[in-house]
């Protein structure tokens, strides 16, 4: 038979006679098929590996940086696809079937109406505005827990698809970038991308997933820049975080600037 370090030998019977049962020592047997080790060792275990840069090392990226823009302003209903606005905060929207009927007129090409105009929200993150656009067109949330799951409704048709809507996303460059750049966005059917009111065209690239699609920007000047994307909202439209992708780097607060080649810059 084999024995282990701690020398008990395989397939032997072990009697364990400090168990107490109703106050009586009580013997308990077992047959151990195979012998523990001690200390024991899991089977995945991996010694951990620690790596320090020193204070100047050189870098290089194997792909794109990004810079992602969680933050966005909107704008809900008809009036947004021609902005009119009152200079106040925003103007309530009119109910559903107010924002329905003129949906139903907006796709036959009737005039647009001042009557559903509204402003520019304050600046949130994307998913509350999200979550604020879905309570005002009265759609189902897609983050609800304990509802039924979004595939079985989603595709479903909702009396206000087709609802115009406009996002903007801000975002400040420290230094001019000569090299070229990419707005990146999540299944952007139906969309029109806007830098600094200049329409974009899709590149036909993707950013790691190939539901993220690539839009070309022009060479980005130093200062506070808006992408601007307009299109129609429907159930199914689920709005993420967007992305600035390109040869440059990212500081603390969030600013593109230039790349440089040592770590304390990456």
């Amino acid at each position: 038979m084999l024995k282990d370090k701690c020398g008990i030998e395989e397939d032997t019977t072990v009697v364990d006679l400090a168990a107490v049962s109703d106050g009586v020592n009580a013997v308990h047997e077992m047959t151990v098929s195979k012998a523990a080790t001690f200390p024991y060792r899991h089977p995945h275990y991996t010694d951990p590996v620690l790596a320090t840069f020193g204070p100047d090392a050189k870098l290089r990226r194997t792909m794109e940086n990004v810079l992602t823009i969680d933050k966005c302003t909107y704008e809900l209903g008809v009036a947004s696809a021609n902005k009119i606005c009152d200079g106040n905060a925003m103007v309530e929207d009119k109910d559903l079937d107010a924002i329905v009927e003129q949906v139903s007129e907006f796709r036959h090409g009737s005039e647009l109406s001042e009557a559903g105009s509204v402003c520019e929200s304050a600046e949130m993150e994307i998913w509350q505005a999200q979550k604020e656009i879905r309570e005002k067109l009265r759609m189902q949330q897609v983050y609800y827990n304990g509802a039924p799951q979004r595939y079985t409704w989603v595709d479903q048709p909702h009396p206000a698809d087709g609802t115009p809507f406009t996002m903007h996303f801000r975002f400040n460059v420290a230094e001019d970038i000569s090299s070229e750049c990419s707005f990146v966005i999540e299944k952007p059917y139906g969309l029109e991308v806007y830098f600094d009111g200049v329409k974009c065209a899709q590149t036909g690239k993707w950013f790691i997933d190939k539901d993220m699609r690539c839009f070309g920007l022009p060479a980005l000047s130093k200062g506070v820049h808006r992408i601007t994307i307009k299109g129609s909202y429907d159930q199914k439209r689920e709005l993420e975080d967007v992305f600035v992708i390109g040869n440059f780097a990212v500081d603390m607060s969030g600013n593109i600037s230039r790349e440089k080649r040592n770590s304390a810059y990456w």
